[in-house]
């Protein structure tokens, strides 16, 4: 779609510029739209490896189903699934909407599957709101918010639970949706309603894995899944780094102005 379907941008290490993103129109992306990203379906290990709690699955399906009705649209910002699409078929024709996909690294990387079961696939993109420049793309791209002070924004996924080392940078990943699709529009005016009103030389907190150096020693290049080999011991340490995380941006921000941050 858009001119540019064959474009899969997924990983930290490709620089992508905002003059390689497509309109949203162009992509058939309407205004007004959910999102959601990392869903994983059908993956038996990724409960362990992001710290999700047992049955998040179905608890994704769920509240998809609750919350998305037929006509709207559900952007997927990849990683649908690890699977052959095909092995889906049963669970994506029971889920409201028209699902448009924006190929992740565990996708596969051909659009034909997708064709197959109604699903649209779609190149990094971006919508102008509130007087910023939003780009939606799998991974974080500080070169998409660059440079500092820019008004833009860059809402991916790929991170899982750690956060994007930029409040600009806005992880859309389940872990931070609450296991459910999220209204695109709400996610977006909740940050910039958090950055327009940061006071004087307010800090962002800091990112997972330097968090996790400064509490626990070591590089920070040291990831909480070398540092905590059991589920339960990274699933303490994230929930740790998540109240360090809502108490800095409450102190500065106001926890008013603290959903969906």
């Amino acid at each position: 779609m858009g001119g540019k379907r064959g474009l899969t941008i997924n990983d930290w290490s490709t620089r992508l510029g905002m003059h390689e993103l497509a309109t949203a129109e162009a992509c058939g992306v309407p205004p007004d739209f959910w999102i959601i990203a990392d869903t994983h379906f059908g993956d038996p290990d990724i409960n362990g490896y992001t710290g999700r709690p047992a049955g998040a699955e179905e608890r994704i399906l769920a509240s998809w189903r609750s919350l998305v009705a037929d006509e709207d649209v559900v952007v997927h910002l990849g990683d649908l699934t690890l699977l052959h699409p095909d092995c889906i078929a049963p669970l994506v024709s029971e889920l409201p909407g028209r699902l448009l996909l924006l190929i992740g690294n565990h996708d596969r990387p051909e659009p034909e599957p997708y064709d197959r079961l109604g699903i649209g696939t779609i190149p990094p993109f971006t919508l102008p709101r509130g007087g910023w420049t939003v780009s939606f793309s799998h991974a974080p791209h500080l070169e998409l918010v660059d440079p500092p002070g820019s008004r833009r924004l860059n809402v991916h996924g790929h991170l899982h639970s750690p956060l994007a080392p930029d409040l600009r940078l806005i992880n859309a990943s389940v872990e931070w949706t609450n296991y459910a699709p999220i209204r695109a529009g709400a996610l977006i005016d909740a940050r910039i309603a958090a950055l327009e009103h940061a006071p004087a030389g307010f800090e962002s907190p800091l990112p997972y894995d330097a968090w996790l150096a400064r509490e626990y020693g070591g590089p920070v290049q040291l990831s909480d899944l070398t540092r905590f080999p059991d589920a339960p011991s990274r699933a303490i340490a994230r929930g740790a780094y998540e109240r360090y995380r809502y108490a800095v941006l409450a102190a500065a921000l106001g926890a008013g102005r603290l959903e969906w941050a």
